[in-house]
């Protein structure tokens, strides 16, 4: 999902500039059961209400996710949710039992015997046209009509005393259940391109790294897709995989990312470029040779540079390097110190400093 698409959404999460048309909400217990239904019109909700769900759907658009957390897939058309979905934008939002199905679908996501709340939502959305510059031009003559779903899990709050204005005494207080930080929504159809799409599905991931992948296939026919995160956690293991000590790892993942940021993040490397990436950054040729095979075997598909790359061992690689450059600066000073007036104790502390990098 590109970006631009990402924050729009997140925008129009606001009380003057959402569609939102119906909400319904409901609790899921550890055993499964589906507690009652509540639906209701957004517009209708008291105002605390009202922006507690914005801010919840807000979540699930923030822009820190994107790139892994919030993503788009292809669907292949085959998907029980997705089909149920189109029926309830198809009734308004009017079909009980489509709704309840949306929700049985959803509780499929649930892989903790906790409780969980689900929540639906339709927006129907006129897509304002912009310029370059973001600024609105006017109303575009398409329409995104689509159903977001959510899974949030539910727990219990603290223990504690509370202040009774009444008795004017302090007592326990009354524990109730809490709606927590959704851990998966999907959206269909989604925003791409500025564009409606009904040929792939917007989700978001609280955990990037694990996935529902059997859910997105059955469900919402998803092709077979992997999260940025997966395909670094691969790609670490591929290189890891080709060292002969683990103690290398992590300067080689260091030299390698370090590389990686230099080069177009849109470019998709075949296992010979990243051979060459590997040797270009000082890794020995047969490890180089070898870190290039295993990549080839584990990513028959070539994934673009900015889903290979990992800013964090990027960094901590250039801090050494930094370090290595202000050490022979520092070590050059004392040598030029020395030819003109002798080593002393001034080229003696530059040189203790330049140890210490």
């Amino acid at each position: 999902m590109a970006k631009r698409d990402i924050l729009e959404m997140q925008r129009r999460m606001k009380k003057d500039a959402n569609s939102i048309t119906w909400v319904v909400t409901c609790l899921i217990e550890p055993d499964g059961e589906i507690r009652r239904v509540h639906k209701q019109r957004l517009a209708g909700m008291r105002e605390e209400e009202y922006f507690k769900y914005l801010a919840k759907i807000r979540q699930v658009f923030a822009g820190k996710q994107y790139g892994d957390g919030v993503m788009q897939v292809e669907t292949d058309g085959s998907g029980i949710m997705t089909d149920t979905m189109e029926s309830a934008i198809r009734s308004e939002m009017k079909d009980d039992d489509v709704i309840y199905d949306i929700i049985k679908a959803a509780r499929t996501t649930i892989r903790t015997e906790t409780r969980h709340a689900v929540i639906i939502w339709q927006d129907i959305y006129d897509i304002i046209v912009t310029d370059k510059n973001n600024e609105t031009l006017d109303e575009s003559e398409e329409t995104l009509n689509y159903i977001g779903v959510m899974i949030c899990p539910v727990g219990m709050d603290g223990e504690g005393l509370a202040y009774n204005s009444n008795t004017e005494d302090f007592e326990a207080k009354e524990r109730k259940w809490l709606m927590g930080s959704p851990n998966f929504a999907v959206m269909w159809p989604s925003l791409a391109e500025h564009r409606p799409d009904a040929d792939t599905v917007t989700m978001y991931f609280a955990n990037p790294a694990a996935p529902d992948h059997e859910f997105a296939e059955e469900y919402l026919g998803c092709v077979k897709f992997q999260t940025r995160t997966e395909i670094q956690k691969k790609f670490e293991h591929v290189v890891m995989a080709s060292l002969e000590s683990q103690e290398d790892l992590e300067e080689t993942l260091g030299r390698i990312h370090y590389k990686l940021g230099n080069l177009g993040q849109n470019d998709r490397l075949s296992a010979e470029d990243v051979g060459s990436v590997c040797r270009l950054a000082g890794i020995p040729d047969h490890i180089a040779a070898k870190i290039g095979k295993n990549y080839g075997r584990e990513f028959p598909d070539l994934p673009p540079v900015e889903d290979l790359y990992v800013k964090k061992y990027a960094n901590r690689y250039a801090a050494i390097v930094k370090a290595k450059e202000i050490k022979q600066t520092l070590n050059k000073a004392a040598d030029a110190i020395d030819e003109m007036s002798g080593s002393g104790e001034l080229t003696v502390d530059i040189r203790r400093v330049a140890a210490g990098l």
